[in-house]
């Protein structure tokens, strides 16, 4: 199970994991091989997340929009409409000129307002007076700088779905699909394709955090995830981890992989605000480069306290996943999970560290895609969603472990930058016949079990 429940909250902007401080989100570089394809080393190269200028997150202290006559109706479970109504009229408050907050800003310049897992808002265009101004007030906990991120290369094999259904192997490998009847799963990403044939996706519940008003999926990750927690058990495509359960799609990426993180913390306020203690949320999403956000992190402890489980993707940076938000997070109901290949070899691309709870499927896995089709993709991301499924089931069980290293094997060709080098053909091999730079393996020295139901 965990194997901390400590919180390293670094109050610094850093790097992201997948949603993290406030900025444009994403998941590491997805690298996108089908057991047929080649692998290029080149697709898994990381990149630097990149600040928003002059937009920030603002957290406030728990309780100030209550002393402020500003608080949100907190009842019995949410729905969409009273979400967007009780948020939407928060953010009218805070930009009117007697709030009663005295935050010495523009209050003009606030953009976006949440209210139940944390109490804030996201500012844009703040002078460097401004945001001294807020750091010094004391009804303020943080203030970060928004930033952005992309998701990685998608190019997988796409396939419509054929006429006998498939049980793809991480399925398989972390014990077969259940059913998920009357379950339900959040998946924070970049939509859902929502008429695909192979998804029961709760559209009444689905919103866009994108600023498109629209929650369908436009680049193919979010529904990608989707159908490995959930696939409906039919006789066409695939079948999911839970199967039939309900997915509600958050969009928090635009089609083109890029999103604000600060749309993050949004969705994660939405759940609080609308999921009970049965339901799981998935994260596929993080930086590639080091980055820690207190108020993604924040907002996942909020969650989590509520008794909703979240499965987070560990990155795909080869990395210690303690600098990575969320993935970093530490504590009950929050399950961080790293990549294992077919056979249980390491993914060569997975974080590792102390915030990793499980293994799980993680490389050439297949699953829906958009307009009602299937590809083959790999990476963390891949991963978290299988843990998400076993969660939606029950209390996980273990089996087996990620002791073995990764053996890449290759040949030399060239590259899709029309350098000549090794191309990798994504299999993994049993013995390390090859040079130490194509040897990885799981950095912390200790071996991952692997998740299953």
């Amino acid at each position: 199970m965990m194997r901390s429940n400590k919180i390293s909250l670094l109050l610094i902007a850093v790097a992201i994991t997948v949603s993290c401080n406030s900025d444009r989100l994403s998941d590491t570089p997805e690298s996108n091989p089908n057991s047929n394809a080649a692998v290029n080393s080149d697709e898994v190269a990381s990149a630097d997340s990149k600040p928003i200028p002059g937009q920030y997150i603002v957290v406030l202290n728990d309780g100030v929009l209550d002393k402020s006559g500003l608080a949100v109706s907190k009842g019995a479970l949410q729905n969409r409409e009273a979400y967007l109504r009780q948020t939407g009229s928060l953010l009218d408050k805070l930009k009117s000129k007697d709030n009663g907050l005295n935050l010495g800003i523009n209050s003009q310049k606030i953009s976006n307002a949440f209210g139940y897992a944390l109490e804030g808002f996201v500012a844009k265009n703040l002078t460097d007076a401004e945001v001294e101004a807020l750091r010094k007030d004391p009804k303020i906990k943080s203030v970060e700088q928004d930033y952005q991120v992309s998701l990685g290369k998608t190019t997988g094999m796409i396939a419509k779905a054929a006429s006998t259904q498939e049980i793809p192997w991480g399925i398989t490998r972390v014990g077969g699909a259940g059913d998920g009847t009357g379950k339900t799963a959040w998946v924070i990403d970049s939509g859902i394709d929502l008429d695909h044939p192979d998804l029961n996706v709760d559209t009444q519940r689905s919103v866009s955090f994108a600023g498109d008003n629209n929650p369908d999926d436009g680049n193919g990750h979010g529904t990608h995830v989707a159908g490995t927690i959930a696939a409906i058990n039919n006789n066409i495509g695939v079948v999911g981890v839970a199967a039939g359960a309900k997915v509600v799609a958050l969009k928090v990426l635009k089609s083109d992989g890029t999103g604000d993180f600060s749309w993050t913390v949004s969705a994660l306020d939405y759940v609080y605000a609308n999921a009970s203690a049965e339901d799981v949320v998935n994260m596929s999403l993080g930086p590639r480069s080091r980055y820690r956000d207190s108020a993604t992190e924040q907002a996942v402890l909020k969650v989590a306290e509520k008794g909703i489980r979240l499965a987070i993707a560990a990155g795909n940076s080869y990395d210690d996943a303690s600098y990575y938000s969320p993935a970093a997070v530490n504590a009950t109901n929050v399950y961080t999970i790293s990549a294992s290949a077919e056979g249980d070899y390491w993914a060569y691309f997975s974080n590792y560290g102390s915030p990793v709870d499980y293994a799980a499927p993680g490389f050439q896995v297949k699953s829906t895609w958009l307009n009602g089709g299937y590809n083959t993709i790999s990476g963390t991301s891949m991963a978290s969603p299988h843990a998400a499924g076993v969660l939606l089931l029950g209390a996980p069980n273990t089996d087996g472990a990620t002791p073995k290293p990764a053996y890449w094997e290759y040949r030399y060709g060239f590259l899709s930058n029309g350098t000549f080098g090794k191309i990798y053909t994504g299999r993994y091999g049993p013995t390390n016949t090859y040079t130490l730079a194509d040897y990885r393996y799981d950095k912390d020295g200790v071996a991952d079990k692997i998740i299953r139901r």
